[in-house]
């Protein structure tokens, strides 16, 4: 039920506060996102996973489809709406987002929603999270090179967490 009730707050979330006239432009980045999620989904079932989420909605299949097609697709909404220019405000809304993002994957892990394996820890998260939005938003402005700096993190992790890949 976690799952559903936090992807209904992303939608409530997204339907409140993301500007939907510019859908257009924010839709490559959803995609960019979504792809990523997709991917680490086919990794983590072919070789081995990082994190797993528990207790699914119905099924393991109907929560991943869920936060890759509809939770993610609307907090990158509401991320990217309403966005500062002003250098200070920029720092406040990453901080903001981040400390969010890790106080709900803590009471996920609390409540037994979600597991790390092989590795993966919160101590991780400390890095995924930021990396992720910074890289959000640089898909949003440069998606060329938002999309050449994803596959060196991607190799990193591959490196780090000693995925068989070649």
């Amino acid at each position: 039920m976690f799952h559903l009730l936090l992807t209904l707050f992303a939608v409530f979330a997204a339907i409140k506060h993301a500007k939907w006239n510019r859908w257009r432009e924010y839709f490559p980045t959803i995609y960019y996102a979504s792809f990523f999620n997709v991917y680490y989904q086919y990794i983590s079932f072919s070789m081995k996973k990082l994190w797993e989420l528990k207790q699914p909605f119905i099924s393991a299949f109907i929560t991943d489809a869920l936060y890759t097609f509809i939770l993610f697709p609307c907090l990158i909404m509401v991320f990217l709406s309403n966005y500062p220019n002003e250098k200070h405000k920029v720092f406040l809304r990453y901080v903001k987002w981040i400390v969010i993002s890790l106080l709900i994957e803590i009471i996920a892990i609390k409540l037994g929603y979600i597991q790390f394996k092989n590795g993966w820890s919160l101590a991780w998260e400390f890095f995924f999270y930021p990396v992720m939005y910074i890289m959000i938003r640089l898909h949003h402005k440069r998606p060329l090179l938002a999309l050449g700096v994803s596959g060196i993190i991607v190799l990193f992790f591959l490196i780090v967490f000693d995925y068989e890949f070649l």
